[in-house]
């Protein structure tokens, strides 16, 4: 997937970036190394890729020199005014960053195609999710599941930074709209009880795409 098509996920002002070959063996600053200190060799080149990747979405922004420090949960804390997301699967990274004066909130997703494992997929998905998923014909009947739990990712990155809540699978319900067979979009709505954020996630745009290797998701939310 190109990165002219995967931008289209996500709103006028974002700036995606994926990840060229060279990238795996970018250079870490002194605190990512010594975060990466313990980290397997297949870790820490995908975990320098992710970085490099948001570099230079924020430089295509003009954040130029813009550090990213690490919250206790390992989740990258972007420059003041920013908002953004990294994503890796199997050999494929991207980043996408926008300044919150253009885009308020922003998630990003990526996963290998095929479906979820059975067991699984009770997991991740509700009985009324899995029925009407039964509907849908050709690659989605197939990648259903995946595309599900990739939005709930997607839509999770952007949700815990703004509400700092963890949202578990079954808190959240989605429903497929689709373009054609590999692309279109995700209705969600939270469901679990006592849940902040009901207006926040109607209000989000969850975009999706197929292709033969991979599900892609972007959740946004434009300011």
């Amino acid at each position: 997937m190109t990165e002219d098509r995967l931008a289209q996920l996500f709103p006028p002002g974002a700036a995606l970036c994926v990840a060229t070959p060279d990238l795996y063996d970018a250079p870490l600053t002194a605190a990512e190394a010594g975060w990466m200190a313990d980290a397997v060799e297949a870790r820490r080149r995908e975990f320098a890729a992710g970085r490099a990747c948001a570099r230079q979405a924020l430089a295509r922004l003009g954040v130029s020199d813009a550090g990213l420090g690490r919250s206790p949960d390992r989740s990258p804390i972007w420059p003041a005014g920013v908002v953004g997301s990294i994503s890796h699967s199997r050999g494929f990274c991207v980043a996408v960053a926008a300044r919150q004066r253009d885009v308020a909130a922003l998630g990003m997703d990526v996963e290998t195609a095929g479906p979820l494992e059975a067991g699984v997929e009770a997991m991740v998905c509700s009985a009324g999710e899995l029925d009407a998923l039964a509907d849908q014909a050709g690659p989605l009947r197939s990648a259903g599941s995946k595309l599900l739990f990739c939005g709930k990712e997607a839509l999770y990155k952007a949700y815990y930074p703004r509400h700092r809540t963890f949202l578990g699978f079954h808190d959240v319900e989605m429903a497929v709209d689709a373009v054609d067979e590999c692309s279109g979009t995700l209705r969600a709505r939270l469901v679990g009880p006592s849940l902040p954020g009901d207006d926040f996630i109607a209000a989000l745009r969850i975009a999706w795409r197929l292709d033969a290797e991979r599900v892609y998701c972007g959740a946004s939310l434009e300011a």
